[in-house]
């Protein structure tokens, strides 16, 4: 997929699934691992798009070390069930600040295409100005490491936000999303935009959107909050109670979904969103754990898709999805 003339190919590692590029102590367990199980888990060929972060520092849930790694090699605040192939998480945006990730300097060394992920979380669901305040305060930090530090690739930037019910205003979600979108473009310039939804996102908020033509891309989905879309997600499969399982281990929230479980509903969403007239390139990210998914999405409308919770859930089948992924795509350019 192409964006203001950065090639960021058909297939991307989605936010967060390679930490900040450099990916997770764990994944090095699994590249020890005899056979397939570690010749699957490939992940040279894929656009990585960084771990979500917000301007100030934030704790979250998931304690880092000086490297930005977990400190927990099985964080507590995600669970996984292997057997029903979804995942909870309850991270809440744990990372050391954007001052703190561009001053590093691992993001000016990747050598090929990339997506930060950026979320503004200041204030309530009403207090809009401040995140349009703490989007100015961030592109003008991005900004600032442009003009002071070389980057050795071309970038996008992702903004990074989620619908938080089905009755959520469409034209409120839609007018924050582009005057954040706005802010961005204002100060970053000719920069590729792409917008992080989850599919409760209404598609009229979508459409309207994509009439600003603020943003470059879609990408769909995030995760789905626990207890959501009932009629679609076996909620009590994972726990008969009702209760979370991150509630239980004593988190406060209760967690998003992500895996197997999200495969056709965002597949419904994208399908429903190009019947609909959306025709901005979208990224089918979500339950994608095989390559036969991969084929779902590319015949529900997507452009490209990201791979997020098959890291750690099918790892072996990394590889395979993302060859898939370049074979459909040479498919299109022919």
């Amino acid at each position: 997929m192409e964006l203001r003339g950065v090639n960021f190919g058909p297939v991307s590692a989605a936010s967060g699934a390679l930490n900040n590029g450099e990916g997770y102590r764990y994944h090095n367990r699994i590249k020890k691992l005899p056979g397939r199980l570690s010749s699957g888990f490939d992940f040279a060929r894929a656009t990585p798009v960084m771990k979500t972060g917000t301007l100030d520092p934030n704790a979250g849930n998931m304690p880092l070390d000086d490297q930005f790694q977990p400190k927990e090699l099985f964080p507590r605040c995600i669970y996984v069930n292997h057997l029903l192939q979804i995942a909870l998480n309850a991270v809440s945006l744990s990372n050391p600040g954007m001052n703190a990730l561009l001053e590093a300097g691992r993001w000016q060394a990747q050598l090929n295409p990339f997506w930060i992920s950026f979320m503004p979380n200041r204030g309530t669901p009403e207090q809009v100005q401040l995140r349009l305040d703490e989007t100015e305060s961030f592109a003008r930090l991005l900004l600032h490491f442009c003009l002071t530090t070389k980057f050795k690739s071309r970038f996008g930037v992702q903004l990074n936000v989620s619908c938080p019910n089905t009755k959520h205003d469409p034209f409120k979600m839609a007018n924050e999303a582009i005057g954040l979108g706005r802010v961005l473009r204002s100060i970053l310039g000719d920069i590729p935009l792409d917008l992080k939804i989850n599919a409760m996102t209404p598609i009229k908020a979508v459409k309207l959107i994509q009439e600003s033509g603020v943003f470059d891309s879609i990408t769909c989905s995030n995760t789905i909050q626990w207890g959501m879309l009932p009629e679609k997600i076996h909620w009590r499969w994972i726990s008969p109670s009702g209760v979370s399982p991150l509630i239980k281990r004593g988190f406060k929230q209760p967690g998003g979904l992500s895996g197997k479980w999200l495969l056709p509903i965002n597949e419904t969403w994208i399908k429903e969103a190009r019947a609909d007239g959306v025709t901005l390139p979208i990224t089918a990210c979500g339950g994608i754990l095989c390559p036969d998914d991969v084929d779902r999405m590319e015949y529900a409308g997507a452009d490209a898709i990201a791979l997020g919770s098959i890291f750690f859930l099918r790892w072996w089948n990394v590889k395979p999805c993302i060859d898939r992924a370049y074979q459909l795509a040479e498919r299109r350019w022919r």
